[in-house]
């Protein structure tokens, strides 16, 4: 990911994406819609819902250390540090939040329209050319 100034390559396991020179591991979920478009984060709770498969940051709790949102059209990205501080707060916030489902070949997943604003302290933002 070279607009990261996280030093990392491609992981050879499937359960993250990358790994950073440090060991941590690096999972990255990409929106190819226009950041301005939504005040939100889609936050996928279950990747396959019939089957409660976890999807996002629940999938990635545990097996890896830092959680990379990326919207390439704006050039931006959000770092979450902390996967359990995160996962702690969404559980929280999808309370009172409607799912909102998303149907693939085969299945539904379903995931939250979370606002970026209520998530500012548990990321940093990054800008790239």
């Amino acid at each position: 990911l070279e607009v990261c100034p996280i030093d990392m390559v491609k992981s050879e396991v499937r359960t993250y994406d990358f790994l950073a020179s440090d060991g941590k591991r690096i999972e990255l979920k990409t929106d190819t819609y226009d950041m301005d478009k939504t005040p939100n984060f889609f936050m996928e709770r279950w990747s396959v819902l019939g089957k409660e498969k976890p999807g996002g940051p629940w999938q990635s709790k545990g097996k890896a250390d830092i959680f990379i949102y990326w919207f390439p059209k704006s050039k931006t990205y959000f770092q979450f540090n902390n996967l359990n501080r995160l996962v702690k707060r969404l559980d929280t916030l999808i309370e009172t939040i409607k799912p909102f489902d998303v149907p693939n070949r085969g299945y539904l997943t379903r995931g939250y329209r979370v606002p970026r604003n209520l998530l500012t302290s548990y990321y940093e933002v990054w800008e790239h050319d």
